[in-house]
């Protein structure tokens, strides 16, 4: 299950003002109708692996919100985009919108209701897995899912009205993008999320967040603002490409010249270079003995020694062992320890 953590999760709807403002202003797929829904279909129509992509209140129409979900089909899966709306979406460029009512009339729970038979019909066309990533609005009805059985995996992506029984019941391996200056969901409470998530040892999660930015910041940036640019861009990469939650709660950087698994206090002055068997950085359990590590207060290491593709002819491993230690004295004055596995 961990490739689906190659999709996008996004945050927040919120019912202050900050929901409603900068709307987007259609792709190259389908229109489908699936379990009673239009939806915008693109991707492999024989893979076994879809995304449900569950929008903000601005709907299933917006233009870079199907570019996400083109991003999402070019990685592989087949990408479903529901109108939860039913031809309804926000419009809040219309003087005559009344938030109010429009809220009551789309209720996430009603989004949650609408979404089974959509899966159903996945199911029945031969789809094994499903993943949801779910925007704003979208995120209360995605980490719903994600307490139940109807999905393998889920993104959270600036999630609106999500709340610690939601993520209490999450039954599978999650991830939360979220923007630093998002108000209605606060460092405090993802501080909260990501421990009642790290306590949960049958699934990985993962909670990130983008600084700079604020709710909205993947699908309603503005094209002329470089950073709000790379910031959407970074998280749709780590939607579709980024490090598999099932691999591990940490991240993948590059240290002397390796990608590496890295997990722990940053500002740790003890670390521990991890060194694997000849199966390699990626293997889930010894991912989660690095996460142990980290647990212990160590900042943990894990380099991509043993790939040929990164390790060039006559460049002794060894050698690049010692290169990212080095590095790490060097640029933040660690304490070395070093560790060897045969996991």
């Amino acid at each position: 299950m961990s490739s689906f953590y190659l999709f996008i999760l996004f945050i927040l709807f919120l019912s202050s003002s900050e929901c409603f403002g900068n709307p987007p202003t259609y792709g190259a797929g389908t229109v489908q109708e699936l379990g009673g829904l239009k939806a915008y279909v693109r991707g492999p129509s024989d893979s076994k692996l879809a995304v449900l992509l569950i929008s903000d209140i601005y709907g299933y129409e917006v233009p870079k919100f199907r570019k996400i979900a083109d991003k999402v089909a070019a990685a592989g899966f087949l990408a479903v985009v529901p109108d939860f709306f039913y031809g309804d979406p926000a419009n809040s460029s219309d003087p005559h919108f009344n938030t109010e009512p429009w809220l009551k009339n789309h209720t996430t729970d009603k989004g949650y209701e609408d979404a089974k038979p959509v899966i159903a019909a996945l199911r029945s066309k031969g789809v094994s897995a499903i993943g949801a990533a779910g925007f704003c609005w979208g995120g209360k009805v995605a980490v719903k899912l994600a307490g139940s059985v109807d999905i393998q995996a889920a993104v959270l992506l600036h999630p609106g009205l999500v709340n610690e029984d939601d993520i209490n019941k999450v039954k599978v391996p999650i991830a939360i993008l979220a923007a630093e200056l998002d108000q209605a969901l606060p460092a405090e409470q993802l501080t909260d999320f990501e421990e009642i998530l790290s306590a949960k040892a049958e699934f990985d999660s993962l909670v990130k967040i983008y600084p700079g930015v604020a709710h909205g910041f993947t699908v309603r940036y503005n094209d002329e603002d470089k950073f709000a640019v790379k910031s959407a861009k970074e998280a749709h990469k780590d939607m579709c490409f980024g490090n598999p939650p099932t691999y591990g709660a940490g991240t993948v950087q590059e240290l002397g010249g390796l990608k590496a698994y890295v997990r722990g206090p940053s500002n740790s002055k003890l670390a521990v270079l991890l060194i694997s068997d000849i199966y390699g950085y990626e293997v889930p359990k010894f991912r989660k003995i690095a996460n142990k590590v980290a647990a212990a207060g160590f900042f943990a290491v894990v380099p991509d020694i043993s790939s040929f593709e990164n390790v060039k002819p006559g460049i002794n491993p060894l050698f690049l062992s010692q290169n990212i230690a080095q590095k790490l004295r060097n640029t933040n004055k660690w304490q070395r320890k070093r560790t060897k596995s045969n996991v």
